[in-house]
Formats: structure tokens, sequence, C-alpha cells
């Protein structure tokens, strides 16, 4: 796995490359550490769930990619948690 971190020394991201290509789940984070993103990779291209949170922790966004597109309708939540909007 590869580790990225922001210039004081807190992790900024992680993710892996398996022969050259991006796999598994790569997870980006707020200076804080707190998570920022989260989305699998399948082939070097978006493949599985998705998931964005916002600076308090709560998850903002969730969708689902299939080779590079989005596959599923996107939802977006409130703070709470309650589902704000879909798109399809």
């Amino acid at each position: 796995a590869t580790v990225c971190y922001y210039p004081d020394g807190t992790l900024q991201s992680t993710f892996e490359y398996i022969q050259g290509k991006a796999e598994g789940v790569f997870q980006w984070f707020y200076p804080d550490d707190k998570l920022y993103r989260q989305v699998t990779y399948k082939d070097d291209q978006e493949h599985g769930p998705y998931s964005i949170f916002d600076e308090e922790g709560n998850l903002a966004e969730s969708g689902y990619y299939q080779h590079g597109q989005l596959h599923a309708d996107r939802v977006l939540y409130y703070p709470s948690g309650q589902k704000k909007q879909l798109f399809s």
C-alpha cells in the first residue's frame, strides 16, 4: 500500500497499485485525519461503492461505480444522515 502525507505529517491518502494498476480501497483524509472520500478501484478504474464525508465525519454522498462510470443512484445526505437528494 502507498501512503501519502500532508506537509505537516498528517495522513492524506492511502491506496494500492498492483502490477501498475489501481486496485482495492482508496482513501483520502482531511488534514485532521477524518476520512474525506473512499472509493474502490478494480483494473485501474473506479469500480464499486464510494462514499464522501463532511468535515464532521458525516456521510455526505454515496454511490456506486462500474468500470469507471457511475452505475447506480448517487445519494446526497443531510448531516443528520437523512437522504437529501437522489440522482439517477
